[in-house]
């Protein structure tokens, strides 16, 4: 009976967190592509984490930052 328990409360940590850390990157990415679209580059940053296929934050971020530099130089 313990030995259930312990295995009930491992899965649920792993899952839940990993459930937590999918929902806290969708935000994230909803927040850049938001950014992206209110300075007309929505599509630039949608294609750049297309092609780095990651949900790394960072990789995110450096997308966003990649797109909205083409804006500013134009």
């Amino acid at each position: 009976m313990t030995i259930l328990i312990i295995f009930a409360i491992t899965f649920t940590v792993l899952f839940g967190g990993r459930f937590l850390v999918r929902m806290n990157t969708l935000k994230l990415h909803s927040e850049y592509y938001r950014k992206a679209d209110e300075r007309g580059c929505a599509e630039r940053y949608d294609s750049l984490v297309r092609l780095y296929k990651s949900s790394d934050p960072r990789i995110l971020e450096m997308a966003y930052l990649e797109a909205i530099s083409c804006t500013k130089a134009a």
